[in-house]
């Protein structure tokens, strides 16, 4: 079992959802805490609370790059491949996490989304999109382990 598997269960296993995890593990990477952050993460987690729509883990893998590459004050700019970041990940979402689904809606990855999230699946999922998500901010020369207020 790896460390992010072992993360995974913890803050699964603390109640945090699939949206609220990746951003935890994204503020751990930057040695930070944002309560408010993660409080407004559970609004995307779980098919966007529980309505089976688009899947928390990819909405928390956005998330995660526009933390790291979006604009977050009035004299900041987004970073100007943030949209293209967000599409790849999209992208690689529907071709190769969801492959075999018939969409990326948790209604379409899980076989009964109303009973809730598949610990199984979507820790693969959740874990499959953190490190995606880390790829591609690194592919743009975007370290995710140092705050953007830092990198400006």
């Amino acid at each position: 079992m790896s460390d992010i598997d072992l993360d995974l269960l913890t803050y699964g296993s603390q109640g945090f959802n699939c949206s609220q995890i990746i951003i935890l593990l994204g503020l751990r990477l930057q040695d930070r805490e944002n309560p408010e952050l993660v409080r407004a993460m559970e609004g995307l987690g779980n098919g966007l609370g529980f309505c089976g729509e688009t899947c928390g883990a990819l909405l928390g893998g956005c998330s995660l790059i526009a933390m790291n590459a979006g604009k977050g004050a009035p004299d900041e700019r987004a970073h100007d491949r943030l949209p293209v970041m967000i599409a790849a990940l999209v992208e690689w979402f529907r071709e190769t996490a969801c492959a075999e689904c018939s969409g990326i809606r948790c209604a379409d990855i899980l076989d009964d989304a109303e009973a809730g999230p598949d610990m199984q699946r979507c820790g693969q999922l959740v874990s499959g999109v953190y490190g995606k998500a880390l790829a591609i901010l690194e592919e743009n020369d975007i370290d995710p382990t140092v705050p953007i207020e830092e990198r400006m």
